[in-house]
């Protein structure tokens, strides 16, 4: 083991310097960084046992990280001033390529969508002609999980008549899982079965109760505890949820006697819990009273001679209608749908309210309002003639227009009556 800490050691400083040339600087060692010498401990007991914590790994996960310290590998080899081999005489004696061969071959056996990590699989020109469709890491992958050397598992292939150029991934992984070195995976929930266990409050996990429930839940299948079971102590009728029943303050002893989990910790764990969910609760509430619309009205604070604004006419007509939906965020005009299916063009940089509305409304609107009509346009047209904005709104991109000034706040007051 201290041998494999040296190569991940040599390892890491090699990635330091492939990566220096683009820029990416490091203030302390990668392998201190990194969590590169925690997971391969994880691929060195699944290579010793077959055993897989899931509470610290799952097999997409080692695929991911398998995969990229492969290639990694690779990109260093191909790299002359760095040489994967070249401080080792007789290769890679640390067997860390191996055990990622390894890890990276037990993923592609049993992850459930294993057609994802074979697309994903990096193949390069190290294609073999031989091997048709599948790549040599591939091959690899598969001769590290039967713990057999790449050239004697290819030879063993093709001696029990599987043909390697139309071979199928299920024929491959059931040689695979015929050869007398083969572990089969064992997954357990490390976590799970600890005993006195201490649940702590990471920031970097979303938390919730259903989550903890869950957990629970899990965690009494995997200490052979019977959902029944755990009712029946809980004291979980018909009609209640054991996901709701177990995560209770009142059920916190029994909970952790059963499940053997640190007390403490637990009521630790259940406190923090509630203050996050109270804080997020409180959080989401002043958020939503933004925005709730101001019950005064611009005829509270202005008279009706006063002059009125875009930004107190744009206050006004929401009462009677809303942001267009195909507003986006544009600063010099913004669309407004009306409650009664009519489109309004507010123009935003100018001191008097100008409107614009579609030519059909010019009926309802008072005649000292209109300050200019527009015939319609086609989009091919070279010269627009309105408002560049106006393009994305049905009703006031093309069609005929009207433009309206509105000078205060009765004028405003009237034309939102005549409109609604």
């Amino acid at each position: 083991m201290q041998d494999l800490k040296k190569h991940i050691n040599e390892f890491c400083e090699r990635i330091e310097t492939l990566l220096n040339p683009l820029g990416i600087r490091y203030k302390e060692s990668l392998f201190c960084e990194s969590k590169i010498e925690y997971y391969s401990n994880i691929c060195c007991e699944l290579r010793d046992t077959g055993g897989l914590d899931s509470s610290k790994f799952h097999t997409m996960d080692l695929f991911h990280f398998t995969n990229s310290m492969i290639q990694m590998a690779k990109a260093i080899e191909l790299d002359p001033t760095l040489g994967w081999y070249e401080w080792e005489p007789n290769g890679d004696s640390s067997g860390l390529l191996e055990l990622m061969y390894l890890g990276l071959g037990y993923a592609l056996i049993y992850e459930d969508d294993s057609s994802v990590l074979n697309d994903s699989l990096v193949t390069y020109s190290t294609l073999s002609d031989s091997l048709g469709s599948l790549s040599t890491d591939h091959m690899r992958a598969m001769a590290a999980v039967a713990r057999m050397k790449h050239s004697s598992f290819k030879s063993a292939v093709s001696l029990a008549g599987i043909q390697l150029s139309s071979v199928d991934d299920n024929d491959l992984i059931s040689f695979v899982k015929s050869r007398r070195g083969f572990k089969p995976l064992n997954i357990y929930d490390g976590e799970a079965i600890q005993d006195d266990f201490k649940f702590y409050y990471s920031e970097h996990i979303a938390h919730s109760y259903r989550f903890l429930a869950n957990t629970l839940i899990n965690r009494a299948k995997w200490r052979k505890i019977d959902r029944t079971l755990l009712c029946h102590i809980l004291r979980v009728d018909a009609d209640k949820k054991l996901e709701d029943e177990i995560i209770l303050l009142e059920n916190a002893t029994t909970v952790s006697e059963l499940l053997s989990l640190n007390l403490e910790a637990y009521l630790h764990y259940l406190q923090k819990l509630e203050f996050e969910t109270l804080k997020e609760a409180i959080a989401i509430k002043y958020s939503e009273a933004r925005k709730v619309s101001s019950k005064v009205d611009i005829s509270d604070i202005k008279s009706d001679d006063e002059r009125i604004t875009p930004t107190d006419f744009i206050e006004m007509v929401k009462s009677i209608g809303h942001i267009h939906p195909s507003y986006g965020s544009n600063k010099k005009l913004m669309g407004v749908l009306l409650n009664s299916g009519i489109e309004i063009g507010i123009e935003l940089t100018v001191k008097t309210v100008t409107l614009w509305l579609n030519a059909s409304n010019k009926n309802l609107i008072t005649e000292q309002y209109i300050k200019a009509e527009y015939d319609a346009v086609s989009d091919t047209s070279e010269k627009y003639g309105r408002h560049s904005a106006l393009r994305i709104y049905d009703q006031l991109g093309y069609a005929p227009a009207i433009k309206l000034s509105i000078m205060s706040v009765g004028e405003a007051k009237k034309v939102l009556n005549s409109l609604k």
